[in-house]
């Protein structure tokens, strides 16, 4: 069960390397991954397989069981997120009786347990989120430059920032810098209707390198 849950882990990340996504690439979220109930932050290598799922709009993720649990439900057919949870434990050493020997100091563990989580997006009847009202300093020059490119994109908000060239859209979180923006806008102009440049390069491809330096 171990090996399978990190051979999902696994594929996931050698999946969006091909697709040209980097999971440990600061995905400049306006709010963390983080777990709907307990509200904690995924950090380590749960906090990069989440980085996969930033194309939804909630930051929130739970199991099935936490959904039930408030009243939601995880829609049919959608599929989870692979997580990891460790803990440790202290247990007394015993004998052959079962008693403890006391003179003994007590063992730890390392307990590792597999969870599978759900992003709020994927679940039907869930609260709504709590949006963090956070001020973010306004450039108005560069607003002015977004507002006014010619044939721009369309600009959407979102948990990563990136450019899709299949749909000729920028998604951007809600506080994300405006060199990131901006980056992402020149990615755009390869755009058929722009300056028409091949934007079909994977990650690591020469293609894709020199998209970067552009």
């Amino acid at each position: 069960m171990q090996t399978e849950q990190t051979n999902r882990i696994v594929e996931k990340i050698v999946e969006a390397l091909g697709k040209g996504e980097i999971p440990w690439r600061k995905p400049w979220r306006s709010v963390a991954a983080h777990n709907a109930i307990t509200k904690s932050e995924y950090r380590g290598i749960n906090a990069l397989v989440l980085n996969l799922a930033s194309s939804y709009p909630d930051p929130r993720f739970l199991t099935y069981k936490q959904a039930s649990a408030i009243g939601a439900q995880v829609r049919k057919g959608e599929k989870g997120w692979p997580v990891i949870f460790y803990s440790t434990i202290k247990k007394s050493t015993e004998n052959d009786g079962g008693d403890n020997i006391t003179n003994d100091k007590p063992k730890t563990f390392r307990l590792m347990k597999h969870y599978t989580v759900f992003n709020a997006s994927q679940c039907d009847g869930m609260p709504p989120r709590e949006e963090a009202s956070e001020p973010v300093a306004q450039i108005v020059e560069a607003d002015e430059v977004i507002q006014k490119m010619p044939r721009a994109p369309k600009i959407v908000d979102g948990l990563r920032a990136c450019y899709i060239p299949s749909q000729d859209l920028v998604q951007m979180p809600p506080s994300a810098y405006y060199d990131t923006m901006f980056h992402e806008l020149t990615h755009s102009t390869g755009h058929e209707s722009r300056l028409e440049r091949d934007l079909g390069g994977n990650f690591g491809s020469e293609k894709y390198a020199k998209e970067e330096l552009v």
